[in-house]
């Protein structure tokens, strides 16, 4: 399975409505955490119902959270906006 793919599998465990994941990686050729064949910069929105009365750091925490493994596994950057429902 790629990048994007484990990525995807782990966000499910926050059970989110909505998932839009794009691989921004070609246009960080040659920055820092670039690697050839891509999937180490994402942006990722997502809509759970998990982060109703959340704060915006803790919403974060919690994506950061589910996919610590992917860090480790050389995920380099994620611009991560997460709503709960009805905020979008």
């Amino acid at each position: 399975m790629d990048t994007a793919g484990r990525i995807r599998n782990k966000l499910s465990a926050l059970d989110p409505e909505a998932v839009d994941l794009i691989d921004e990686s070609a246009s960080h050729h040659g920055h820092a955490g670039w690697r050839e064949g891509g999937e180490t910069h994402f942006s990722l929105t997502i809509v759970a119902a998990g982060f109703v009365g959340k704060t915006r750091v803790q919403r974060q925490r919690m994506v950061l959270g589910a996919l610590k493994e992917e860090f480790e596994a050389g995920l380099h950057a994620l611009t991560i906006q997460a709503f709960a429902p009805g905020e979008r």
